[in-house]
């Protein structure tokens, strides 16, 4: 299981790079998940970690392995950065007929959850296919450090998280209890 969770991890770091990238190139930020008109989330993920020279260091990659990573990554980023564009339209899509005035009709509905479901397993299966690439350019024990460091970077975020959140709900007034619906 905990060599599932780094693979996962070092997948969903990609996913988020990639996302991040196309962010950059339209000049948006990712929306809030579907339905939940929730805050807009700002990603703050290296977009490439091959780049970040303290991680480089850390699994001792060579110069040559840097370039093929940076090389598999700019061959495969378009085709992620529309996948990462189609999902997201169509996750608002999603939200707006989750939102509509009028009863939703239920085989719409339907009908874009499979597309949703459909887009993010895509963006799964190429993303996959991007990591195995890269994980082919990494001996075992320099994937191992990377799984490692992987970890230990995100641990660090969502420390940092948890004390943004603590700092942030100091700052705010207490909000006066909301009246029950009846």
């Amino acid at each position: 299981m905990p060599k599932l969770m780094s693979k996962l991890t070092i997948m969903g770091l990609l996913i988020l790079g990639v996302a991040a990238t196309a962010q950059q190139q339209t000049g948006q930020r990712e929306p809030a998940g579907p339905a939940t008109g929730g805050p807009t989330i700002r990603i703050r993920t290296p977009l490439r970690w091959w780049k970040e020279s303290r991680l480089v260091q850390a699994i001792a990659a060579s110069q040559q392995q840097v370039d093929e990573i940076e090389q598999i990554f700019e061959q495969r980023q378009p085709q992620l950065s529309e996948m990462v564009s189609t999902l997201e339209a169509q996750e608002r899509q999603l939200t707006e007929l989750l939102d509509s005035a009028q009863q939703p009709d239920a085989a719409q509905v339907d009908a874009k959850i499979d597309q949703v479901a459909q887009s993010r397993a895509n963006l799964e299966k190429s993303n996959a296919q991007m990591l195995l690439a890269i994980r082919r350019v990494l001996s075992a024990d320099q994937w191992k450090k990377l799984q490692e460091e992987t970890s230990q970077m995100l641990q660090r975020r969502a420390q940092e998280k948890r004390r943004d959140f603590e700092e942030h709900r100091r700052e705010e007034p207490p909000r006066p209890p909301e009246e029950p619906l009846d």
